[in-house]
Formats: C-alpha cells, sequence, structure tokens
C-alpha cells in the first residue's frame, strides 16, 4: 500500500468513527447493531452549512434525512403573504427532514442553519432499506413526528384561511409510513 494510499484510509477510518460516534448519540438509532451502525455510517455523506443557509425548503420533495452533528438550525413555517415564522430550533443529536421523507408528502416546514452547522445526511433509498430491515424504527419515528406535528399545526392555522386536515394521531401516522414503505405491522 503506498504511503497516499494509507493516508486516504487512515482519513476514511476517522471518519468513518466520527459518523458512528454521532450516530449513537441518536436515540433512534439506538436499536441497531454495531453492523447496522456501520452500515449506515458508510452511507452517510457530510453536509456543511454556513450560517443563514436554506437546508431544507417547505414545499420541496424529500430526499433525505438530515443529522445535525455542530450548531442550530431553525425549523420555520413559510405562509404565503407573510414572513416566516419559527417552530423550533434544532441542536446537536438531532435530526430532521423525517416528516416528507416518510409520508412521501412535500417538505412542511424550511429548515435554516442558525449557526453554522455540519449534518450528515441519509438519502431516502438507504433510510427506506433500513425501515423494511428494522421496521420499529418507523415507530420511533412516529413518535418524533407526532411530538413535533402540534408545533407546525398551530403556526400553520393562524394563517390558514381554509380549515386544514385534522391532525393525525400517532397511530395513524405510522398506519401512513407503513402504507408508503411497504411495511408489516
Amino acid at each position: 500500500m503506498s504511503r497516499d494510499e494509507a493516508h486516504a484510509d487512515a482519513v476514511r477510518k476517522r471518519e468513518i468513527g466520527r459518523r458512528l460516534e454521532m450516530l449513537r448519540g441518536v436515540d433512534l438509532f439506538t436499536v441497531l447493531s454495531e453492523e447496522e451502525m456501520n452500515e449506515i455510517a458508510e452511507r452517510l455523506q457530510y453536509a456543511p452549512f454556513a450560517r443563514g443557509d436554506v437546508i431544507t425548503k417547505q414545499g420541496n420533495i424529500a430526499h433525505w434525512l438530515y443529522i445535525i452533528m455542530f450548531g442550530e438550525a431553525e425549523v420555520r413555517y413559510e405562509p404565503q403573504h407573510a414572513s416566516p415564522q419559527l417552530i423550533s430550533t434544532l441542536r446537536a443529536g438531532q435530526f430532521f427532514g423525517e416528516m416528507a421523507l416518510l409520508t412521501g408528502d412535500a417538505r412542511s416546514a424550511t429548515v435554516v442553519a442558525k449557526t453554522d452547522v455540519e449534518c450528515y445526511r441519509l438519502d431516502g433509498k438507504s433510510f427506506q432499506g433500513l425501515l423494511l430491515t428494522r421496521p420499529e424504527i418507523a415507530e420511533g419515528m412516529s413518535r418524533v413526528i407526532s411530538s413535533r406535528r402540534p408545533d407546525l399545526d398551530k403556526v400553520r392555522e393562524a394563517f390558514a384561511t381554509q380549515p386544514g386536515p385534522a391532525v393525525s394521531e400517532q397511530a395513524d401516522l405510522l398506519s401512513r409510513i407503513r402504507r408508503f414503505f411497504g411495511l408489516r405491522r
């Protein structure tokens, strides 16, 4: 092995180690075996953002699940003809982008880097593969979505000109996720 190849291999192993350490700090992934964690770590892509960058845009199609490794990001609802409304702030160890990725709906909010942010992102196909082998992750995701949804719905209702659909309960949301991914009960 040449010196350059050895260096590249050492850098890759160090990066995979960083990814694994970050994944271990995310509650959702604690059910995974070491082998599954390694597989996910290999598939993650580094995604840095400068303060003020739009990470995801409300209304766009979802392609990624984001996990914050460093920094803070703001989740904002962008009503038509009004200024963006802050829903929440996300910090290291938290993830976002799950609502649209799991249900096939468009992004329900915009996420903007409040500070410089370092994320890892997992593509939708890899995430779907994980759900097919570990459907219990969908249950954890449905709990997270159910806890976040009321804040989004409250802001949406404040700007709604027509009544929107009723907030789905966790069981209904889990059913939609399972149906979208073809998961067994």
